[in-house]
C-alpha cells in the first residue's frame, strides 16, 4: 500500500485488506508520508539532483527491494500494489517496468494518464518534485511504463476483484 500522503492516510484501506484476511505492507518510501512533512521535502530533493541521483530513482529501488523481500517472505504468492498519488502511481509503474515478474498487480487511485498532466496548472512543483526528472517525460509517458511492466496487470479502482 502506497499513498503519496503517507501509509496513515491508507489506514481504512489497510484494515478492510487485514479484515479479507490479505498480509498488508503500508509503506512511506522516500520523501513521503510523517517523517517528512516538517521538511521542504522538494529542497531536499533538488541538492539530490545536484548529487547526479534521481529521487525517484531512490524511490523505485526502495519499492523493488521491499517487493522482492515481501515476496520471499510469502513463498512467492502474488504481490499487488495498491497506488494512491501520482508520485506513488509512478514509483510503482516504474518498478514493475524494471522488474515485471515481480508484481502481478497495480491499482491506481488519483493517478494520471500521462506524465503531461503534470505541466497543467493545478500540480505544482512541489507537490511532485520527483517526477520533474530531467527528461522523463520526452522519454516515456504512462501508456509505455504500463506495455513495459507486462505482465503485471494495471488498474484504477478502490478494491481487488
Amino acid at each position: 500500500m502506497l499513498d503519496d500522503r503517507g501509509r496513515a492516510e491508507s489506514a481504512g484501506l489497510v484494515a478492510d485488506r487485514i479484515n479479507r484476511g490479505e498480509q498488508v505492507l503500508a509503506l512511506d518510501l522516500a520523501f513521503t508520508g510523517s517523517a517528512w512533512k516538517e521538511t521542504d521535502v522538494w529542497m531536499l530533493q533538488q541538492v539530490i539532483v545536484t548529487q547526479g541521483e534521481r529521487p525517484l530513482g531512490i524511490r523505485v529501488a526502495q519499492l523493488r527491494e521491499l517487493a522482492k523481500w515481501m515476496s520471499e517472505r510469502s513463498g512467492g504468492a502474488p504481490l499487488r500494489i495498491e497506488a494512491n498519488g501520482i508520485r506513488s502511481q509512478i514509483t510503482a509503474l516504474m518498478a514493475a517496468a524494471l522488474q515485471p515478474e515481480l508484481i502481478t498487480e497495480i491499482v491506481v487511485r488519483d493517478g494520471i494518464g500521462s506524465l503531461g498532466d503534470l505541466y497543467d496548472p493545478g500540480i505544482k512543483f512541489s507537490d511532485a518534485p520527483d517526477l520533474f526528472c530531467l527528461d522523463l517525460y520526452r522519454e516515456t509517458d504512462v501508456d509505455r511504463l504500463v506495455s513495459l511492466a507486462a505482465p503485471t496487470t494495471v488498474r484504477s479502482g478502490q478494491t481487488p476483484e
